[in-house]
């Protein structure tokens, strides 16, 4: 199944590209919406099911590139104009003819966080699931304990600029890109490519910032209705912004929401459909502070059918390894189909039963859980290093997969993602 270009206008007049999908039959649909800066047909298939299998499934699907990437018009400016296109983009999609005005978002990263991002306080997504992001600039995307990611922010800020080289006809600068990236030499050379080659890149302006200081950085903060909205929540112990969905956890459960929170065995880009021999489920009277933290970590690597250690309001139990993560049912070309069952209920049902779909999919969650995997503690420390440099344009370089998903040829986009 092919997607069908749409244009979509913005209220200052720039228009975003896209592909829409369709279920057969007369609708109206519910609908999904993604929305990222790395090439509509691509559709971050890496990780997760192409936009084909959410058609048939009964979801009207929209991939939209945003400003200024991909076949949009306008100029890029990372998450600055992100809240009212995104208001834009969603107003549009609720009124369209096959779309029966329920509207859930999904999407990882960059595509993350442009579903959080609104603002029209009336106008909200039915169901969200923003996988590995977070809100704060500077804490989350940037820099940890005062000192910026740099091998992982002049990655990501290369395959950026190597976009706005492409839309500009720019090959010269985008071969010059490409042999950085290749040679993995952007430590050395990326920021002087960033500065003569995308001086308006988001990431140039992190790497001018002072990562120890607030002052200067943004951090973005949705809603509480946004916040209280049925929620999942994709994390990977091997991701670097991890920090980020936890703290968004934190944030939807202190509005009174009932997020979902899923921590794997996963980085950035590898979302492994396996689970550990002993999952730990904490209950929603846990909470995630400086105290109960440790507990985590210790009663999470515990041995199966080891009693959990008491540690104040929070209790876990067990559960046997059998107990999967993803249902074969909603796995689909190897990829992890993780909006499958989710939003099935939050756009079908009402929000009380949306909620506790949300939650419950996993089996045995309830709603406000957090899932955490036994194994996965024990090569946490050893694959938070790896995961540093394991971003989109390093990936890029050494999986044959993702090469054949995305070419190294002037005139495609470059990204993975």
């Amino acid at each position: 199944m092919i997607g069908s270009p749409v244009s979509l206008p913005l209220r200052d007049g720039v228009e975003l590209s896209g592909l829409l999908w369709s279920p057969s039959g007369p609708g109206p649909f519910p609908a999904l919406l993604m929305r990222q800066p790395y090439g509509a047909r691509i559709a971050s298939t890496v990780v997760y099911a192409h936009p084909s299998w959410y058609a048939q499934q009964g979801y009207l699907v929209l991939v939209l590139d945003v400003r200024g990437r991909g076949d949009s018009g306008g100029e890029f400016s990372g998450f600055a104009t992100e809240a009212t296109d995104g208001d834009d983009a969603l107003a549009w999609l609720k009124s369209h003819p096959l779309c029966n005005g329920q509207v859930g978002s999904y999407g990882f990263s960059y595509q993350g966080l442009t579903q959080l991002l609104g603002s029209d306080p009336n106008l909200h997504p039915e169901a969200l699931a923003p996988a590995m992001c977070g809100l704060d600039e500077r804490l989350h995307w940037a820099s940890e304990g005062g000192a910026h990611w740099w091998v992982l922010s002049l990655s990501w800020g290369l395959q950026l600029a190597s976009e706005s080289c492409r839309r500009r006809g720019d090959q010269q600068a985008w071969q010059a890109i490409k042999d950085c990236l290749a040679s993995a030499q952007q430590s050395r050379h990326g920021l002087a490519l960033l500065q003569q080659h995308d001086p308006s890149n988001p990431v140039l302006q992190w790497l001018q910032g002072d990562p120890s200081q607030a002052e200067g950085w943004t951090r973005h903060q949705p809603s509480p209705e946004r916040l209280r909205r049925p929620m999942q929540l994709l994390e990977g112990w091997s991701d670097p912004y991890l920090r980020g969905g936890l703290d968004l956890w934190q944030q939807s459960v202190d509005c009174g929401g009932s997020p979902e929170l899923i921590i794997g065995p996963w980085s950035h880009l590898s979302w492994d459909r396996r689970v550990a021999a002993v999952t730990w489920v904490l209950k929603p009277a846990a909470t995630l502070t400086s105290g109960s933290w440790p507990f985590l970590i210790s009663t999470c690597a515990a041995k199966a059918g080891q009693s959990s250690p008491a540690a104040g309001p929070t209790t876990c139990s067990a559960t046997n390894g059998a107990a999967k993560i993803h249902a074969s049912a909603q796995i689909c070309s190897g990829a992890s189909a993780a909006m499958g069952s989710p939003l099935a209920a939050a756009m079908k049902g009402n929000s009380t039963r949306s909620k506790a779909a949300m939650a419950s999919w996993c089996g045995c969650m309830t709603p406000g859980a957090l899932r955490l995997d036994a194994a996965a503690i024990w090569g946490l420390m050893r694959a938070w290093s790896i995961a540093l440099i394991s971003m989109p344009a390093l990936m890029w370089l050494v999986s044959p997969q993702l090469r054949c998903r995305s070419p190294w040829s002037f005139g495609a986009n470059l990204s993975c993602c």
